[in-house]
């Protein structure tokens, strides 16, 4: 004090001097006396950084644990980004000791040592702390301490010890992008992206229906196809345009058909040549207004006619001009106006603006309105050519029963023929109420054992039906830490590299059996076993390896229904289960899930209540607890138990073989 006191009375030269050469010492002084108060490992750390910029704690915490010689703490090491971004600015590392040591009761702590170092730096920077509780390395860290660590922070450590009881705002948005999943939900979307382009154009529309309840993540997969379809316009040279039809925002709008077509051309004209998009806005204009449209042109012919003929040669005739005069700007006007109005009204109630009220005139005005919308369609995908569409249908089980069922019933009739893919993203059990309700009077007199009378017509509306997958167990927890704020980069990264070393190891292999079998070899790195089943689920889906595998399945004819599109549907959803169980980490026997596939197919209610108890299986008296007559009597029928033994040809389910087949049905 006596010193700082001395210097300010001089003059300002020697103030300015004194200060700085004070400063010097104060900052020796300093420097020396951290170095008294630090153990040897955070000397050495000290003058590796004493000529560095400031910087993170992370790459501080990065040095000490790659000092330590057990393998949690070198794991760690690598999960800390080179480049850490935590929410405490960068300084000096002597400053970060200060600090550190300025959180502890210097009479609990006499030596600050890299321990004591990186619980500070946890307490000071809360983003590197939640990336150290990764694997509990946090709480083993502070386990580890001779006292508890409550007990040796002073007041400021220990309000930093207690971290504010709040997470970040999570939107509960669908994902835009495919890097952005964190789920596995993109290698299922894979799969499917890779069954529609390996479907026929030949053939006419394919409906597929994927179902989940609200939240399940059924928007995010929609738009995971949107994006690998038109991926593979650049890839491949397959080219697709996909329509995007939210049906919950066009409910108000009748006939349901009408939208769903008027979107269809509102999001592919531009692929359209001048002649051909000239045709198709004829078209609109003329459908169901022909006689309309000539009885307005013969009148405003008419009108003309009368006004610059007829009236002109009376008056020249009569002599009298005063009159005639009078009647011939009466008939200009006449005719301006009929030709206005017939103008106007043409288009008005014509398509070409996308009217519902337009739609539905021409539905009244014309013989067979549906087959000429149904040929409509398919010239308007015709001319598209050689665009493939696909349409997703996305919030069909937001819809009123009514709206919903027409819909899907204009899928079925009037767009059947043209070569579009359909792809209906609804929970099964709000459609199956839809048409429960629309159809109720039905209900006695049409049914199936083991079908509910929704189910029937959804067996008619859709090819193929899958769940939309689950959420695997490993990856609950890593899901959660995300949401939470947990910095998660580094461990992205390196889920990004492992999924693509995995598809290149499996890039050549086209047989379900030898990619299972790689699947079954053992893997301790939980990131790596995860990548292996996606690379395997995206392989599956495959042109090549389906129908490897329909030539498997041909030996379970015997037990599927007698029609002959029974084993397509059948090697489809045994395909889309394989995928959703590899997903969920389930290894089932190929006989047990073919079994399970069957069975699911002829009796879904059976399947759904087998899903809620497994032991069902075993018969409905192995259930402490009363069992729907229905359900009871099916197990009891012969086909049945003929589906549950395997007949000859493979071992029977059982309540362990059905547990896992559960959760393939959401």
């Amino acid at each position: 004090d006596d010193a700082i006191r001395r210097v300010r009375m001089a003059g300002p030269e020697q103030y300015s001097k004194g200060q700085s050469g004070l400063k010097a010492s104060i900052s020796s002084v300093e420097d020396f006396d951290i170095k008294s108060r630090i153990s040897s490992t955070l000397e050495k750390l000290l003058s590796a950084f004493s000529e560095k910029s400031p910087i993170s704690s992370g790459t501080i915490a990065k040095e000490i644990l790659l000092m330590r010689p057990d393998e949690a703490s070198a794991k760690m090491a690598s999960l800390i980004p080179e480049k850490f971004q935590g929410e405490a600015e960068e300084r000096p590392f002597d400053e970060w000791l200060k600090q550190a040591e300025g959180l502890f009761d210097p009479e609990a702590v006499s030596e600050l040592d890299e321990i004591m170092l990186l619980i500070g730096l946890g307490l000071m920077d809360p983003a590197l702390r939640e990336h150290l509780n990764q694997d509990s390395f946090w709480d083993s860290l502070i386990g580890g301490l001779k006292e508890p660590l409550h007990n040796i922070l002073n007041e400021r450590g220990r309000e930093l010890l207690i971290l504010p009881d709040s997470v970040p705002t999570v939107p509960d948005n669908p994902l835009d992008k495919m890097d952005q999943d964190r789920l596995g939900r993109a290698a299922f979307a894979e799969f499917l992206a890779q069954r529609i382009i390996a479907l026929s154009e030949k053939e006419g529309s394919y409906a597929i229906h994927l179902y989940g309840p609200w939240g399940a993540g059924k928007t995010t997969l929609l738009r995971f196809l949107k994006d690998l379809l038109q991926k593979e316009n650049k890839e491949s040279g397959s080219r697709w345009l996909v329509v995007e039809y939210n049906a919950w925002r066009n409910q108000h709008i009748h006939p349901p058909w009408w939208a769903l077509l008027d979107a269809v051309y509102q999001e592919t004209k531009d692929k359209l040549s001048f002649r051909k998009r000239a045709c198709e806005l004829w078209w609109r204009f003329s459908a169901g207004r022909g006689l309309y449209l000539v009885s307005i042109f013969i009148l405003i012919v008419i009108s003309w006619g009368l006004a610059r003929g007829v009236f002109p040669w009376l008056q020249r005739s009569s002599g009298n001009t005063s009159l005639l005069a009078v009647f011939e700007d009466m008939a200009n006007l006449i005719a301006l106006g009929v030709t206005l109005w017939g103008i106007i009204l043409a288009f008005t109630r014509s398509l070409l603006f996308g009217s519902p009220k337009a739609a539905q005139s021409y539905m009244n005005s014309v013989s067979n309105p549906m087959n000429k919308v149904r040929e409509r369609f398919k010239t308007l995908i015709r001319r598209l050519t050689p665009y493939r569409v696909a349409i997703l249908i996305d919030d069909l089980d937001r819809c009123r029963s009514d709206y919903a069922v027409a819909l899907l019933e204009g899928i079925q009739t009037l767009f059947r023929d043209a070569p579009v893919i359909f792809v209906v993203a609804a929970d099964r059990r709000w459609l199956n109420a839809c048409y429960e309700e629309v159809y109720q009077s039905l209900k006695p007199w049409v049914n199936a054992p083991g079908k509910s009378l929704g189910t029937l017509f959804l067996e008619k509306t859709f090819q193929l039906s899958t769940s939309v997958p689950a959420v695997p167990s490993e990856l609950k927890k890593e899901y959660w830490e995300n949401l939470i704020g947990i910095d998660t980069a580094e461990i992205e990264r390196k889920q990004k590299e492992a999924i693509q070393r995995a598809k290149e190891k499996l890039a050549d292999i086209k047989d379900e059996a030898r990619l299972m079998s790689i699947l079954r070899q053992k893997n301790t790195d939980p990131l790596e076993q995860q990548a292996l089943r996606q690379a395997v689920v995206v392989q599956l889906g495959k042109y090549e390896v389906v129908k490897r595998t329909e030539h498997a399945l041909r030996k379970f004819v015997p037990l599927i229904e007698p029609n002959p599109r029974s084993m397509k549907r059948m090697v489809n959803a045994y395909n889309t289960y394989r995928a959703l169980a590899i997903l969920l980490g389930m290894d089932i026997n190929r006989d047990q899930l073919a079994l399970w596939t069957i069975l699911s197919l002829r009796w879904p209610q059976l399947a759904d209540a087998l899903a809620d108890a497994p032991e069902l299986i075993e018969g409905p008296n192995q259930l402490g607890q009363s069992v729907a007559a229905e359900i009871s009597s099916l197990l009891e029928t012969q086909e049945v138990r003929e589906v549950i033994q395997g007949g000859t040809i493979c071992a029977p389910l059982d309540t362990e073989t059905v547990r896992p087949c559960a959760h393939l049905r959401s």
